[in-house]
């Protein structure tokens, strides 16, 4: 059977989070445990922030550079609107993979072990991603990315057995996707149901504590 428990945290931290960060720990009771935080959040924000506000900018002021200058012509005018689109649009793109599974906090509750990743979009909207196993997570494949969700693993699952393994919420506790793995003779196939972050981001040397069992 799923479970979705109700995660809690407390709001102490070894360096200080960011303003978001604050109130997504402020919001829970003061059960879990904090086993990371992120000492480089509020610069990737920033990063966010900026290739988001460059991208929204160029696409305004595109028009104006159509119609303003009248003096270069117009396929010049153009080429400039193209490389301008095309050179901040990549950037975000870029940030919006590479950054797309960065780690705010990770927060352990003392109870089931279960592990909740806090990430953000690109434009900043929380997630909060729960692991109620362990054993599904490993080191990822992607680059940039330091853990990722299992896409196969062994155990000893009944066959056609189905079960959640991790989900993703929004900061109201809204889910917005499961990572569900289905058994089969041993093994253990995952699938993505609605949209799930399942690549992490970290310093894992910022750890209090493993996150992935040992192999």
């Amino acid at each position: 059977m799923n479970r979705f428990p109700t995660i809690a945290c407390r709001s102490l931290l070894r360096t200080r989070p960011s303003l978001l960060t604050r109130r997504l720990l402020s919001a829970k009771p003061a059960e879990s445990q904090i086993i990371y935080t992120s000492p480089t959040e509020k610069p990737v924000r920033l990063l966010k922030l900026f290739c988001v506000s460059g991208t929204a900018l160029t696409f305004l002021a595109s028009p104006l550079l159509l119609f303003a200058d009248a003096s270069l012509p117009l396929v010049a005018r153009l080429t400039a609107i193209a490389f301008a689109t095309l050179g901040t649009g990549s950037t975000t793109a870029f940030v919006a993979r590479y950054f797309g599974g960065f780690v705010s906090f990770v927060r352990r509750d003392p109870q089931t072990g279960d592990l909740t990743f806090a990430t953000t979009t690109l434009l900043l909207k929380p997630r909060l991603t729960t692991v109620y196993d362990k054993a599904f997570i490993v080191p990822a494949e992607r680059p940039g990315a330091k853990y990722s969700l299992a896409e196969q693993v062994a155990g000893e699952g009944e066959d056609g057995a189905e079960e959640t393994v991790a989900q993703t919420t929004d900061a109201e506790g809204r889910v917005l996707g499961r990572w569900i793995v289905r058994w089969e003779q041993g093994v253990g196939r995952c699938r993505a149901a609605g949209e799930v972050v399942r690549d992490f981001q970290l310093h894992e040397e910022m750890l209090t504590e493993p996150i992935a069992r040992a192999k």
